[in-house]
C-alpha cells in the first residue's frame, strides 16, 4: 500500500471522527485505541509476512543495480532468470549491513537466504537478508 493512500486515508478518517458530535476525551481516546489498535495489526501482518514467507535459494547472479525510491537508496540484483532480489535491512531477522553484502556479491553463484514475494502492483520485491557463497 502506498504510503500516500495511508496518509489519505488517515487524514479522512480522523477529519470525519472529528465532525462527529463526541466531546473531546472520549474523542481522544478512541483516535488513540485506533492508531493503537492499527498500528499493532499493521506491525503483526509485517512479522508475519517476513517469518512465514522467508526460503533459501542459490541463484546465479546476472546483475546488480541501485535506484533511488522516496529518498531512499534500494540495491537491487537480478539472477539469471530475471528474477529481482532488493537487498535490505530487517528488524524481523537483526540483519543491519546490507550495503556491504550488496558490494560483496559478485557475479557467480551464492546462496541467499529471502523473504517476500514480486508484488509489481506495489513495487515489492523479495528481500535478500543472507547471502553466502556456496562450498
Amino acid at each position: 500500500m502506498s504510503k500516500s493512500f495511508t496518509k489519505y486515508f488517515t487524514r479522512y478518517f480522523i477529519n470525519s471522527l472529528n465532525k462527529q458530535s463526541l466531546n473531546n476525551q472520549s474523542l481522544n481516546n478512541l483516535k488513540n485505541s485506533l492508531m493503537i489498535c492499527f498500528g499493532s495489526v499493521g506491525i503483526s501482518l509485517h512479522c508475519s509476512y517476513a517469518l512465514f514467507t522467508c526460503k533459501n535459494k542459490i541463484i546465479k547472479v546476472d546483475k546488480k543495480y541501485k535506484f533511488v525510491r522516496n529518498g531512499f537508496t534500494e540495491f537491487m540484483i537480478i539472477d539469471q532468470n530475471g528474477k529481482h532480489y532488493n537487498v535490505n535491512n530487517s528488524f524481523w531477522f537483526w540483519k543491519w549491513d546490507s550495503n556491504e553484502d550488496w558490494h560483496k556479491i559478485q557475479n557467480t553463484e551464492i546462496k541467499i537466504k529471502y523473504y517476500g514475494w514480486r508484488i509489481p502492483l506495489f513495487g515489492v520485491f523479495p528481500n535478500i537478508i543472507m547471502s553466502e557463497q556456496p562450498m
